[in-house]
């Protein structure tokens, strides 16, 4: 209790007493969770404040966070394009500056962005001299042989919680990154050797101690000394080898956290020894052992997702090697290749333009403004597309089914349809799907493959609930029409009667008329159905169609339906006769 009032009693504007960092650095180390806990917070609250107060100028810039890291410059942005080219160069080409976050540039960019001065001998930036008795303090404690040995002890201990998983706790990462940003190399050599034999060892919980000491550690190192950094990469390469052969299936979850966590929102630069050691992963898809694969890939995807656009100068070589597996036996690697594919995608989307202005004028001029009709993957989907026919033909019979190529190949397409139609950039995959409809439809009629016709049916209703450019509508309608009335399976017609409503209706003021009265005569034309339950579908369908049709349509149905009052049966002389 005393610690949690002491914790809220800090302030930004006023020094830390000595004694009370002394009083917080050593509950750091209580074996009472909650103190414990409190006290880290503690901690990096006081490093906080005082790092507020250095960089502050004025009492001001401290209370309205209007202070400046004096590492931090401005950047002009000119040329976009060639701009994020030079993230594959050296830190030359952009003047020795670091850009860690670009928060614009998706329509328009900012005039100038945020980056860092590289640091080569030192920083140059003293904390203020009225906080140096409090930083003595903890500089003195994190110095101490023991206090690392004895930090790691209390976070390797088991958890109280019985079964799940175990994840990484952000609060000690940051309470080692808060240490290691202000107190840089004091203590490092003790910190790494006391983490070196618990990072690959049998027990997970000493495995996810020493992985959050090393994440704080390369998180915090930002703004080290080169000499420092390379020295702490020097050291942690070859230990990375032995991590990834360790992983099992209990301690995937936390490690994959630790590399999201270092390698997103930091300049790819500032990573490059770890970015080169996931892209030397082996990328296999056909191998023996699905987990073995499946760590390889799940990396990839963790670097693909931190970098962002970082990544989209390699995103071709990649795009290729994942649409070539896409026939892997396995539904784990099946579900890694749909995310990476999406990934890679929305990275790729970027309807950049120099100013708003520019982007208005595309809007007066261009057809595609935002590029959601730039189809940068359909030469892959369409040389899937051909092959479709014959694959089908070639299935194998039950129960090797689910083994064949048309199985496997169409249920990846369908996985990374389903996963990318979620979200802001789902009007992206109708170039996509468009041609595929006529296969996915087949591939509703598949009883043989649960998935399979799963995955097709419940492509057809998330088409149907994402409004479509006004351009696809007469396709994917015709597409509906075309394979309702030609389909010899009156499991097509089932399966594609729902969805073809369900898109009528929320695009009802995109359809022109002709398309209107296209999708009445094929329900008029499925009424007279032989199968009793694509009747009933097209009666349910034919109402609710009426009922949002204009009048003219409606007055041509008085000629399909010639009734009269000699024609009526009425419900007594149906039971009379």
């Amino acid at each position: 209790m005393a610690a949690r009032f002491l914790l809220g009693l800090l302030r930004r504007d006023a020094i830390t007493p000595p004694e009370v960092a002394k009083f917080f650095m050593e509950q750091t180390l209580s074996p009472q969770p909650t103190i414990r806990y409190t006290a880290q917070k503690a901690i990096i609250k006081i490093l906080t404040f005082i790092k507020y107060r250095t960089y502050s100028s004025s009492r001001e810039e401290l209370w309205f966070d209007e202070w400046r890291n004096p590492l931090l410059e401005e950047v002009e942005i000119t040329n976009p394009e060639n701009f994020l080219l030079g993230f594959d160069e050296s830190l030359d080409f952009t003047g020795g500056l670091y850009v860690d976050k670009i928060r614009t540039g998706f329509i328009a960019w900012t005039p100038t962005i945020k980056a860092y001065r590289a640091v080569e001998e030192t920083s140059g930036i003293e904390m203020e001299p009225v906080s140096q008795p409090c930083l003595n303090i903890v500089r003195d404690a994190i110095m101490t042989l023991d206090y690392y040995a004895k930090l790691l002890l209390l976070w390797s201990q088991e958890s109280g919680k019985s079964g799940g998983t175990i994840e990484l706790r952000k609060e000690n990462i940051v309470f080692i990154k808060s240490l290691v940003k202000v107190f840089a190399q004091d203590g490092l050599e003790n910190l790494l050797k006391n983490i070196d034999a618990p990072l690959c060892d049998s027990d997970k919980f000493k495995q996810r101690a020493s992985a959050e000491i090393l994440s704080g550690v390369l998180r915090g190192s930002k703004h080290w000394p080169k000499a420092l950094v390379d020295h702490l990469w020097a050291w942690t390469l070859p230990r990375l080898d032995k991590i990834f052969s360790q992983i099992k299936p209990d301690t995937v979850m936390f490690w994959e956290s630790f590399f999201h966590y270092q390698l997103r929102d930091l300049d790819p630069r500032r990573n490059k020894p770890m970015i080169d050691w996931v892209l030397a992963l082996p990328l296999e898809f056909k191998g023996d052992s699905a987990f073995a694969m499946s760590k390889s890939v799940s990396f990839f995807g963790i670097l693909i997702d931190s970098l962002g656009i970082f990544f989209n100068t390699k995103a071709h070589k990649y795009t290729q090697i994942l649409f070539d597996n896409a026939n892997t036996d396995y539904a784990e690697m099946r579900a890694h290749i749909c995310q990476n594919l999406f990934t890679l995608m929305r990275n790729q989307w970027r309807p950049t333009y120099p100013s708003f202005d520019a982007f208005l004028n595309a809007c007066d001029t261009l057809e595609d403004p935002l590029h959601i009709r730039k189809a940068q993957l359909l030469d892959h989907i369409l040389a899937i597309q051909t092959k479709l026919p014959q694959w089908r033909e070639e299935r194998l019979p039950p129960p090797r089914v689910s083994q064949s190529e048309y199985d496997k190949v169409g249920l990846t397409l369908l996985q990374w349809i389903w996963v990318s139609a979620h979200g802001a950039q789902a009007c992206l995959i109708f170039p996509y799907i468009a041609p595929l409809m006529p296969e996915i439809l087949r591939m509703s009629e598949l009883n043989d493959n649960s998935d399979l016709q799963m995955y097709s049916t419940a492509v057809l209703y998330v088409l149907s609930a994402v409004s479509p450019p006004p351009e696809y509508v007469p396709a994917i309608l015709g597409n509906f029409a075309s394979a309702i009335q030609s389909s010899q399976s009156w499991r097509i017609r089932l399966h594609a009667l729902p969805a073809l409503v369900v898109f009528f209706y929320r695009n009802l003021l995109s359809i022109s008329e002709e398309g209107a009265v296209q999708v009445m005569d094929v329900l008029l034309e499925c009424l007279g159905d032989e199968n009793v339950e694509v009747r009933e579908m097209a009666s349910k369908a034919l109402s609710g169609v009426v009922r949002c049709s204009q009048r003219q349509s409606i007055l041509p149905l008085k000629v399909c339906f010639p009734l009269s009052k000699h024609q009526l049966v009425t419900g007594s002389q149906r039971f009379t006769h």
